[in-house]
């Protein structure tokens, strides 16, 4: 038998009300913990209420904006740096097209100059055949 079994005993054959043992540890006030539920539940409707609301006019909520908004930004990053880096090697590959072109009419003038030489040359040979043909001497 423990002690609050035994003052309860003693209070009831002297007629006193039972002795209730001292609370071990703080309960809140009748009511406290419910109203907090209905508070969280309430914050938990006007939540997905508003969730309901945006899916009904076929608006993506403010989550799904920021997350589209930073898939965007980064993609737009990408294609950015990928825009710069196409346009530094465009400018390398035109300045060298600029080079070949510059090289390519150096070695046309030297062939070209190669074949006039040929051709003078054909042509003395030419007119030293037809003096020969002429003239057999």
């Amino acid at each position: 038998m423990n002690a609050t079994n035994t003052i309860n005993t003693i209070a009831a054959h002297i007629g006193l009300p039972e002795h209730e043992s001292a609370p071990q540890s703080f309960t809140p006030p009748l009511g406290f913990v419910e109203w907090v539920a209905c508070l969280a539940f309430l914050i938990f409707l006007m939540n997905q209420g508003g969730k309901l609301v945006y899916s009904l006019r076929g608006k993506p909520t403010p989550q799904e904006l920021e997350a589209a908004s930073t898939a965007l930004n980064k993609t737009l990053t990408q294609i950015q740096t990928t825009q710069a880096e196409h346009a530094r090697r465009l400018e390398q590959l035109e300045a060298g097209n600029i080079l070949r072109a510059n090289l390519d009419r150096e070695e046309h003038g030297k062939l070209y100059n190669k074949i006039n030489a040929c051709a003078e040359g054909i042509a003395r040979i030419e007119g030293h055949f037809t003096s020969r043909r002429r003239n057999p001497s």
